[in-house]
């Protein structure tokens, strides 16, 4: 009897372990999943062009006797040669891309009918100022398209009809234990007026990487929501959770809208504050308008709190409009937010029950085990 051959899998990404972000999330799922799949008999290859050069791998997502694992520093042309070599001398059962600038690379090889490769498709890095020409020709070529929400998919129909895109929502990192308990430590953080204070009980969170080109995530208008919510609830504070260059602009705006001392700017956190933050907020809110899932989202729902979103990305496909949380319309319009953020803190019962409403979606469709059911069919390796 023939012995069965391993699968092997090259995997071309931007970062799993070394870089933050919604698409390092998604790699790191992806790497779990093939580790798992067939009884961890798969062998992968990963060529990461972003991750620091002395990024170890996490064996909690991979089996480090079988993965090769290759950071490249942002070394573009060393990625390149890589991947290039590894298509020309190995055979793949399956190739991943991470997003269609990173399958370019391949593209040219592809035409030669040198490999097949499958991409993610995760939103942004597919707008019409983005997508070049050489990133269409790509996204055409991709023998398998898998975009992480339903919205993903729809903004790739409108724009190409009849393009064959599989949707895969992305789920809950595994590493996040579903039962959890409040951290049991003081929230005393820097407001953006400079002073450390101790936190209240009404507290408005937005978890989120506050740059200057990702201001569809809408923090600048939780700050011009925060004096309409105070008007009437004087005691609710906003902490926005993250680093980047958008800080001190940030800050700015607080202190001109008068309400330094309510807003918190303490940046990037470690986890444990991050989830004594999740456990003792009133609201989780993220008024943007372009993303492509919307991890926060599961991270909120893990600690049962309801979600504000809205109506123009993908928090529409994660949040279930008056039942999970809120959407708004027009979500960075401060009267609209400062409304819906009133509604659930003038009523903390029904507050309480859409967190819990939240909580069982994610169980229901956003773990890992629903994630590696859904990537495992859209790359054909499961019925």
């Amino acid at each position: 009897m023939t012995p069965r051959q391993d699968r092997r899998v090259l995997c071309c990404i931007t970062g799993a372990f070394g870089v933050g972000g919604g698409v390092a999330a998604l790699n790191r799922l992806v790497l779990k999943a093939l580790t798992k799949f067939d009884g961890g008999r798969t062998r992968v290859t990963v060529l990461a062009l972003n991750e620091p050069s002395l990024t170890p791998l996490d064996p909690f997502y991979v089996d480090p006797a079988r993965t090769i694992w290759r950071p490249f520093g942002e070394r573009l042309g060393g990625f390149v040669g890589a991947a290039w070599r590894e298509v020309l001398v190995r055979r793949w059962d399956l190739i991943f891309t991470d997003q269609v600038g990173v399958a370019s690379v391949l593209y040219p090889l592809s035409r030669l009918r040198l490999c097949r490769y499958s991409v993610s498709c995760n939103g942004l890095e597919l707008s019409s100022g983005l997508l070049s020409w050489r990133r269409r020709l790509t996204l055409f070529g991709a023998e398998r398209r898998l975009a992480i929400s339903p919205t993903t998919r729809a903004a790739l129909h409108a724009r190409f009809p009849g393009l064959l895109v599989t949707v895969c929502e992305l789920a809950l990192d595994p590493k996040l234990p579903l039962d959890v308990a409040a951290p049991g430590i003081p929230l005393s953080l820097l407001t953006a007026s400079g002073e450390q204070r101790e936190l209240g009980s009404q507290i408005v969170l937005c978890v989120g990487r506050l740059w200057r080109d990702q201001r569809h995530k809408g923090q600048d208008a939780l700050i011009r929501a925060l004096p309409l919510v105070r008007e009437r609830f004087p005691a609710a504070e906003l902490v926005l959770a993250g680093g980047g260059d958008w800080i001190d602009e940030l800050r700015a705006l607080a202190l001109a809208e008068g309400i330094g001392q309510h807003v918190f700017l303490p940046g990037f956190v470690s986890d444990e504050v991050r989830d004594a933050l999740y456990a003792r907020c009133a609201v989780f809110a993220m008024p943007s308008k372009g993303e492509g899932f919307g991890l926060v989202y599961l991270e909120a729902m893990r600690w049962s709190k309801p979600c504000i979103g809205g109506t123009l990305d993908a928090a529409r496909d994660v949040i279930v409009d008056g039942k999970t949380g809120l959407l708004l319309a027009e979500p960075h319009d401060p009267r609209l937010l400062a409304d819906a953020l009133c509604r659930l803190l003038k009523d903390p019962e029904a507050a309480q029950t859409m967190g819990r409403a939240g909580r069982s979606r994610l169980e229901d469709r956003y773990l890992f085990s629903h994630f590696e059911n859904r990537f495992l069919h859209a790359v054909g390796w499961t019925q």
